[in-house]
């Protein structure tokens, strides 16, 4: 996850920002937060971590908190379990997961 120009539509940034600019005064470590022990693993290797999971899982797993949320959207990820699942049977629907639910 990349956002270097503008702003994430969930106000996250990635590990990268963190270590660069820091926290400013007022704002929340959401990282440590919304993910736990799992805050110790870089943005890469939490993404690679989604690949284990099922697309039901990966639903369940996006509502435990804002930062899961975000992984669990990502594009190529669910792009992914379409080519697999449905072999070229399916319309785009805007976003992979989208494409995959509606599916």
């Amino acid at each position: 996850m990349i956002y270097i120009l503008g702003k994430h539509p969930h106000g996250v940034q990635p590990l990268g920002n963190y270590f660069l600019y820091g926290m400013g005064a007022g704002q929340v470590d959401t990282r440590t937060l919304s993910l736990g022990y799992l805050s110790m693993l870089s943005d890469e290797l939490l993404i690679d971590l989604m690949n284990f999971f099922e697309p039901i899982e990966l639903c369940k797993l996006a509502q435990t908190s804002k930062l899961l949320y975000i992984f669990t959207r990502d594009e190529d990820l669910w792009k992914e379990f379409c080519m697999d699942d449905f072999e070229g049977d399916w319309w785009f629907q805007g976003t992979w997961r989208d494409t995959y639910i509606k599916r």
